[in-house]
């Protein structure tokens, strides 16, 4: 058996939050402040024009430096970091998960594979082959399910990123997900 392949996760992080797709350059912070007035009878307002009688005004506020716009940026772009960090986790224990369950398949394979033998020399009754068997089919039921966990979490890696980069991305994501473990220890973060 040959080590699962490893992976870097802070390359794949690196990747990721070089491909977030560029922030606008046009943000304003509008503010909307609404007030009504309305005249006292304290004053002779026959010969005023009715709008001074009453006033409703709607203002807008536009300021040129904002504290409050500059620390929403910070915590969005804090939740965008920690968000991408969970999702780069969780794309490495799923690779994880799945290449534990290859192990544990190989080594059911090949004591199935002796169960067989001792079954044909007599030494061991078939339920031990059956049982070996039964394992199997559960390592590749897990293989199955850890698969389809590590598509999940790529393709939410890929989500991530602006539609120019995201082939590149997904191309990088796929290498690493399917790396032959022959390679693992010859290759090194890029």
């Amino acid at each position: 058996m040959q080590d699962a392949p490893r992976v870097n996760p802070d390359q794949i992080y690196q990747v990721i939050t070089r491909c977030y797709p560029e922030k606008t350059k046009f943000k304003i912070d509008v503010n909307l402040v609404a007030g009504m007035r309305s005249s006292v009878d304290q004053y002779d307002s026959s010969d005023w024009p009715d709008i001074t009688d009453h006033y409703i005004g709607i203002v807008g506020e536009m300021p040129l430096y904002s504290t409050t716009e500059q620390a929403r940026e910070r915590e969005w772009g804090h939740k965008r970091r920690v968000g991408t960090a969970s999702q780069v986790a969780a794309f490495v224990q799923a690779l994880a998960n799945r290449n534990h369950a290859y192990r544990e398949m190989g080594i059911y394979l090949a004591m199935e594979a002796r169960s067989q033998a001792r079954v044909k020399q007599g030494i061991a009754n078939i339920t031990e082959q059956i049982g070996f068997l039964e394992k199997v089919a559960a390592a590749q039921r897990d293989i199955l399910s850890h698969e389809a966990k590590v598509i999940e979490n790529r393709l939410a890696l890929i989500s991530m990123c602006d539609n120019d980069s995201s082939k590149h991305v997904n191309a990088y994501l796929k290498k690493i997900a399917y790396l032959p473990p022959s390679q693992s220890k010859t290759d090194k973060p890029q």
